[in-house]
């Protein structure tokens, strides 16, 4: 994040979100961090509310998705959902969201989340599976879109050393997550860097958990899961 004049603006919200996944990361190794979803949601919500925009999400680093030519302004929304779960049903940890109302488009999409520690080397826990892929096998019922972020313990995420950038960590779909026939290593998925991007640009969102507008299948997953936080990134064209 950069301040100019007073005020200040980041030209890539990808890369603002793996900054958060590292903060949290390096304080969750001085001491544990109970909530590592919730850590990062309130993180987020609290750096980039009322921060300029200078340059459109992009998919793979790079690449955008969509002209931005004019400044824009981020808002953040955290929420508490008190209700979620009243029909039963496991943890999921966070729903992203993400409006865009630019000069180009308008339009949102939300991604189910979960984060999870895991061992930095060899398979995950027997247990631990059981119950993430009881999780996926659910989630898919409903959206394509969730993802599992597994976090390897004591990985320093902005280390630059070979055996740091080696045990990176991964990002699991839930479908890949609910299929597996035993526990899986922590080295199968998409890179946390570049899901950050996937993240950002709505490459892997599904616009039914927008919370834009009503929705049955967003309702569905309150009602079945257990939802921690509801974390909406509002991007308007400045002036708006």
């Amino acid at each position: 994040m950069t301040r100019l004049e007073a005020d200040f603006w980041i030209d890539q919200l990808g890369k603002s979100f793996l900054t958060g996944f590292q903060w949290i990361s390096r304080r969750d190794a001085e001491a544990p961090v109970a909530e590592l979803a919730i850590e990062w949601a309130e993180l987020i919500a609290s750096a980039l509310n009322d921060v300029r925009l200078t340059a459109p999400p992009t998919v793979d680093d790079r690449q955008p998705f969509l002209p931005f030519i004019k400044t824009h302004r981020i808002g953040t929304e955290l929420f508490h959902v008190a209700q979620s779960g009243m029909r039963g049903g496991p943890r999921l940890d966070l729903i992203l969201q993400i409006w865009f109302d630019t000069e180009h488009a308008s339009g949102g999409f939300g991604v189910p989340l979960l984060m999870q520690r895991v061992p930095r080397t060899g398979a995950m826990p027997e247990p631990m599976w059981h119950e993430l892929r009881e999780t996926a096998q659910k989630l898919n019922v409903a959206t394509p879109s969730g993802r599992v972020v597994l976090l390897r313990r004591g990985v320093d995420l902005s280390s630059d050393r070979p055996s740091d950038y080696d045990a990176h960590p991964v990002v699991m779909n839930s479908f890949t997550l609910a299929s597996t026939r035993s526990p899986p290593h922590p080295v199968y998925g998409r890179r946390l860097d570049q899901t950050c991007h996937d993240l950002a640009s709505g490459w892997i969102g599904d616009p039914a958990l927008s919370g834009r507008e009503s929705s049955p299948v967003f309702d569905e997953i309150l009602g079945n899961f257990h939802v921690g936080r509801v974390l909406r990134i509002a991007i308007r064209q400045e002036g708006d």
